[in-house]
């Protein structure tokens, strides 16, 4: 019986190298949309921005901390597109929450944004203290533009950037892990055929 002899060093080298591109594209291919989906943590807001449209106050269950509220002139993610005056109207706006009106202030960071389809500038600032529902409401001096611009409520925190770049790098790591753990056996068996 003839038995065949085993890949030469040549294929093997292939073989781990074809491995390597795989899992480099797979990374890419997780880390890309990982990168491009979190707007949010790449400005250093909270997970997620709230909305509400002026005139109508809105509740929202805020967590303790720094918080920026942005007038959004451009608009290409939440429903219709729509594009507005970058620079904001006279705006009065107003936090209330269980214990009574929060203090609004200036903002001191991340004064205005522009990602993916949405940007805005800041209006005003204000600190939470205590987690719960709030009342947020903006209204015009004047007549409202057209269409009326939405406000977005985003939190500031330095922590949600590093835990958002860590958990990028995670993603991209365990997709070489999974290249690494679904090729090896294959490459083994091909380096151990006889």
């Amino acid at each position: 019986m003839e038995s065949l002899s085993p890949p030469g060093r040549r294929a093997a080298v292939v073989m781990a190298g074809l491995m390597a591109i795989s899992g480099l594209f797979l990374a890419v291919v997780i880390l890309l949309p990982a990168l491009a989906n979190a707007p949010s943590a790449g400005l250093g807001f909270g997970t997620e921005l709230i909305s509400l449209q002026a005139g109508e106050p809105a509740a929202f269950e805020l967590d303790p901390g720094e918080h920026n509220l942005y007038y959004i002139y451009d608009n290409a993610v939440y429903g219709a597109a729509y594009s507005v005056a970058a620079d904001p109207p006279e705006v009065t706006c107003s936090v209330v929450g269980e214990s009574g009106a929060v203090a609004l202030g200036e903002p001191r960071r991340y004064a205005a944004f522009d990602f993916q389809g949405v940007a805005g500038t800041a209006v005003a600032a204000f600190d939470i203290r205590q987690p719960g529902e709030y009342v947020i409401t903006c209204d015009y001096a004047g007549a409202a533009p057209q269409p009326p611009p939405f406000f977005m409520v985003g939190r500031l925190t330095p922590l949600t950037v590093v835990g958002a770049v860590v958990s990028v790098l995670a993603r991209g790591v365990l997709a070489l892990l999974a290249v690494a753990l679904l090729g090896a056996p294959a490459l083994g068996l091909y380096l151990s055929r006889a």
